[in-house]
């Protein structure tokens, strides 16, 4: 959540910043940040939050980039064995 990191990146300033914006001078970002979050962003909090990176083993990432490959190349046409019996219903043999 971009407010968490911006709170994290700048943790001199961040009690002082929101103490002016919510007029609230005995507002503290390590005491009631986590409670204002949730009040305030209650559909972020709803579900298990997931992971913004996942570590792959080498065997899963050839596959994956496999894959990726396959989806921009153009497939081959094989060329199919001629048919012999076409034209046999109108008497062409």
């Amino acid at each position: 959540m971009p407010i968490r990191r911006l709170a994290a990146a700048h943790p001199q300033t961040v009690d002082t910043v929101f103490r002016k914006l919510l007029r609230k001078p005995g507002f503290t970002w390590s005491e009631h940040g986590e409670a204002l979050l949730r009040r305030r962003k209650p559909r972020y909090y709803e579900q298990e939050p997931r992971p913004g990176v996942s570590v792959m083993g080498k065997r899963l990432s050839k596959l994956a980039r496999g894959a990726q490959r396959q989806k921009f190349t153009r497939t081959r046409r094989v060329p199919s064995q001629p048919d012999h019996t076409a034209g046999a219903d109108i008497g062409l043999q």
